[in-house]
């Protein structure tokens, strides 16, 4: 990433943070209620920003690096990379995950369909 890629990228979040600041406070009220229809107004409110209509198709570009790297993805892109026993072998190599477990608990005899 270039530097001037990373001076855009900081002043783009600067500017997210900027309008966070600003945002009224919510001012608890005596009834519950006032402040849950306050708290959902300001949720639909904020929610609003990030919707809006387009061509599906064009939702998401791929730059050519991209493509490069996961080829794969304009052929299978729900496939993952790595088959099961790769896939845990490479979970259970990274450090943060050392002491969680990944295996759920088994259920009662549960017919598959």
């Amino acid at each position: 990433m270039t530097l001037y890629e990373q001076i855009h990228q900081l002043e783009s979040f600067l500017s997210l943070l900027h309008v966070y600041e600003n945002q009224p406070p919510i001012v608890l009220q005596d009834n519950d209620n006032d402040f849950d229809q306050q708290r959902d107004k300001d949720t639909q409110s904020e929610e609003k920003n990030f919707i809006f209509e387009g061509n599906l198709q064009n939702s998401f570009l791929f730059t050519p690096r991209f493509l490069e790297a996961i080829s794969s993805i304009t052929s299978d892109f729900f496939r993952t990379p790595l088959e099961k026993g790769e896939r845990q072998k490479f979970i259970g190599a990274c450090p943060k995950n050392m002491l969680m477990q990944y295996d759920p608990p088994k259920l009662n005899d549960v017919p598959e369909f």
